[in-house]
């Protein structure tokens, strides 16, 4: 998307549909990584999964604290811990905490 490749808001900003904005939003911030984008949007499906790119892109598990579906929160601290190959990520996992251990283990 131009938006993304310009890191430009404004071209967003031009569009009609409020999903496809809130969409190209996320996909600028991605760009750009910056997080304090993400809360920007209006839809907390793509804030989440804007919050999930970023942290996953600067690997930093931190930014996964602000995602709001469990679901997404999992992702995003299992491929940060795989990405990084660190267990102790693993335990912020909410469910399935052997999985995130065994993928970790297989990387190594």
């Amino acid at each position: 998307m131009l938006a993304a490749i310009k890191k430009d808001v404004s071209v967003c900003d031009r569009m009609q549909s409020k999903d496809t904005k809130n969409v190209c939003y996320r996909w600028v911030a991605g760009a750009k990584e910056d997080q304090g984008m993400c809360g920007e949007l209006g839809d907390q499906d793509q804030r989440d999964k804007c919050y999930v790119d970023i942290a996953i892109s600067k690997t930093d598990p931190s930014i996964c604290d602000m995602v709001k579906a469990r679901n997404q929160k999992n992702i995003c601290y299992k491929v940060i811990a795989a990405t990084t190959q660190d267990q102790d990520i693993c335990e912020k996992i909410e469910a399935q905490k052997e999985i995130c251990h065994m993928g970790v283990q297989t990387i190594e």
